[in-house]
């Protein structure tokens, strides 16, 4: 017998998609198809990545589908002759970027699988990632542009600072969207020429950071 994928639109989490693959019967009366592994709980990090787990059959004419994509993780059963074991299934799960833990079901034959994922931590990204101040040489500067900044799958409070070094002329202030900074360079006539700062961005619980954003003042010609 060999099985027919079939999703079920409803969820055991927020986040979680069961999916049962059910036997079409070749004919009447035959054993029913019976799977047996060493784990069916199959508990992966945050970080994700690749698995296999052996795989043995029983029942008349047993047969797996080549693949099957379950959301976040994506499963394969490799035929006998390919490794040592009858059958192997191979999982590959992706990377969780979210707060909280992760769990989807899978049927094989008469046995359920879990696949579990520990929660993983939102990564950060910024735009614009250069912030660029054209003036006219000789001539002072009060100019201000926004800093926008997300994390992909979950809100976090970023910080914005500014390198000490570049602290005289160059400023940040938050906006009332928690999202957006205001950014500011001031520069007295006395001071025409170009420069080049940093600002730092950085969220606690972040996967990536701090990351650093360029700002530079540039001269278009003269006044």
């Amino acid at each position: 017998m060999k099985f027919q994928p079939e999703i079920l639109r409803s969820c055991t989490t927020q986040s979680a998609l069961v999916v049962t693959l059910l036997a079409a019967p070749c004919r009447a009366y035959d054993d029913p198809c019976r799977v047996s592994a060493p784990d069916a709980h199959l508990h992966t990090s945050a970080d994700g990545g690749t698995a296999e787990v052996p795989l043995v059959s029983q029942g008349k004419d047993c047969k797996f589908d080549s693949k099957y994509a379950l959301s976040w993780v994506n499963v394969s059963i490799l035929p006998p002759g390919t490794t040592g074991a009858p059958y192997v299934m191979r999982y590959h799960v992706a990377q969780n970027h979210t707060p909280t833990p992760r769990t989807v079901a899978l049927r094989l034959g008469d046995r359920d699988f879990e696949f579990s994922q520990a929660p993983g931590q939102p990564r950060l990204a910024v735009g614009p990632g250069r912030l660029v101040f054209p003036v006219k040489a000789g001539e002072p500067v009060d100019a201000k542009k926004l800093l926008t900044i997300w994390s992909e799958d979950a809100p976090v409070t970023p910080r914005v600072q500014v390198r000490a070094e570049d602290r005289i002329w160059l400023s940040v202030e938050p906006t009332s969207n928690p999202r957006k900074f205001e950014v500011r360079v001031r520069l007295s006539i006395a001071s025409p020429q170009p420069r080049n700062g940093v600002l730092i961005v950085s969220a606690d619980s972040s996967a990536n950071g701090p990351i650093r954003v360029p700002v530079e003042v540039t001269a278009t010609g003269q006044p």
